[in-house]
């Protein structure tokens, strides 16, 4: 059958294939789903070192690379259950849920980039910079001597 059709067509979305298919498309998504999760991880190792230390946008891109890190390879599952032809995890309706969430993801993060964190980002330099420049407390001769 088209991979074109099972994809579109909804009549067919909640349809278990009779066979594997190693279409291109199918091969496509899984090589795109493989590249969302690898580029996921490999964000989540380098945030230090992209952000120079900033530590609220460590865990937050971290965060990020988490949700689509898991949605890349659960993306990539569907696919590869669908080239080997698994009864119940096939069906294109698997697919095209993960591709909602990942819009929906997608949606979250960029309003949630552009609302909520500049001012998170101008409480976090304030705090850094009262942390920075707030005297330290002596410390006693007992403590010096341990």
């Amino acid at each position: 059958m088209d991979p074109f059709t099972e994809l579109f067509n909804p009549g067919y979305w909640v349809r278990d294939p009779f066979e594997g298919t190693l279409h291109p498309v199918y091969l496509g998504l899984g090589v795109a789903f493989a590249v969302l999760t690898l580029g996921s991880i490999a964000l989540a190792l380098a945030a230090p070192r992209l952000t120079h230390g900033h530590r609220l946008k460590i865990r937050l891109l971290r965060q990020m690379a988490t949700w689509y890190g898991v949605l890349g390879g659960l993306g990539l599952f569907w696919v590869l259950c669908r080239l080997i032809g698994s009864p119940l995890f096939a069906r294109p309706l698997w697919f095209w849920l993960t591709v909602l969430v990942l819009l929906a993801v997608t949606v979250y993060y960029v309003r949630f980039w552009r609302v909520r964190y500049p001012p998170l980002a101008q409480a976090y330099t304030e705090a850094e910079r009262r942390r920075r420049w707030m005297p330290q407390p002596k410390r006693r001769a007992a403590a010096r001597r341990r």
